[in-house]
């Protein structure tokens, strides 16, 4: 009987160190690490302005010309959109979630939102595409 409760733990013991030591999915949820974002202007004017808050930390990107990529910034976790104001020239831009239920936070990896203006005239003309690299 004691060897049977022996041989049980040990096997609990071994599967959760089996499972836990077989985690290693870049993308997986639950496993903060190092996630770096940056913006790309894929559009054709400059960006006076670009500051994204991603839920798990925010940064002012500042001036992007077009055609251009900012440097990595590192964030606690981002998600495949965020809120993203774009300022260029007397045009403000906004990407507004509503909320992120059912959304993957990403905890590892360098991603890029790619920003560009697909309705000049609109407030929410800003469109955003989300790229793991």
């Amino acid at each position: 009987m004691k060897r049977m409760k022996y041989l049980l733990n040990f096997s609990l013991l071994l599967a959760v160190l089996l499972a836990l030591t077989s985690c290693n999915d870049d993308d997986a949820p639950g496993e903060p690490g190092i996630v770096r974002l940056r913006v790309s202007n894929h559009s054709p004017v400059k960006f006076d302005q670009v500051y994204v808050n991603t839920g798990g930390g925010e940064h002012d990107y500042g001036v992007l010309a077009p055609g251009s990529t900012s440097d990595y910034i590192t964030f606690q976790y981002v998600y495949r959109y965020a809120y993203v104001k774009v300022v260029a020239g007397d045009k403000t831009y906004v990407i507004q979630p509503i909320d992120y239920v059912g959304e993957t936070k990403y905890f590892v990896g360098s991603y890029t939102y790619i920003l560009d203006i697909i309705e000049p005239e609109s407030m929410y003309g800003l469109s955003l595409e989300f790229r793991k690299n």
